[in-house]
């Protein structure tokens, strides 16, 4: 697993937000994001200064320059528009529920 800066800057945002909270309570979002990086790989740069755009909007383009970067298999992430099949991303993108049962079933 591989983090950067920016992803885990996006991962506390996410976490705060109402919808998430039965999921990771206040209290428990530094204890999860500690345990997260110690079991990381992190990279302090996410590559180019001018990234390629791969989906609409380049807010989450970083996500695939960090997976190309660090030659990830896949991003797992519940973002829709990385779930669009005509986008054609050069990695594989998986709900996280998918990829927790693929490591299930591995």
């Amino acid at each position: 697993m591989v983090l950067s800066r920016r992803l885990i800057e996006e991962m506390k945002t996410a976490m705060a937000r109402p919808k998430f909270r039965r999921y990771f309570p206040e209290a428990e979002i530094p204890k999860f994001l500690s345990r997260l990086l110690s079991a990381s790989a992190f990279l302090a740069e996410e590559g180019e200064e001018n990234p390629r755009s791969f989906v609409d909007g380049p807010k989450d383009d970083y996500l695939i320059e960090l997976a190309l970067a660090t030659n990830s298999d896949v991003i797992v992430s519940g973002d829709r528009h990385l779930h669009d099949p005509a986008k054609n991303l050069p990695v594989r993108v998986v709900r996280p529920a998918d990829f927790l049962e693929e490591l299930e079933n591995a």
